[in-house]
């Protein structure tokens, strides 16, 4: 599932490079422009994804304390 959660990382970002939206006249739900609609989509599959990354991918390590005698 790890390696899911980083490639799903990688594609939003090339999504998040796609300049056809910028073209759309189109209004989401009657109001909402199609930009802004696209990266609102865009944003929550972020949060979704990054989401995905500290369930699975996080190190479990990060959180040990150092030793009480100060050697690394």
């Amino acid at each position: 599932m790890k390696y899911v959660a980083w490639i799903l990382i990688c594609l939003l970002v090339v999504l998040h490079q796609c300049t056809s939206p910028w073209q759309s006249e189109k209004l989401y739900l009657g109001f909402i422009p199609g930009v802004l609609g696209y990266h609102l989509a865009i944003t929550l599959a972020t949060a979704g994804a990054w989401a995905l990354v500290v369930k699975f991918a996080w190190p479990e390590n990060l959180e040990s304390h150092p030793p009480e005698d100060g050697n690394p």
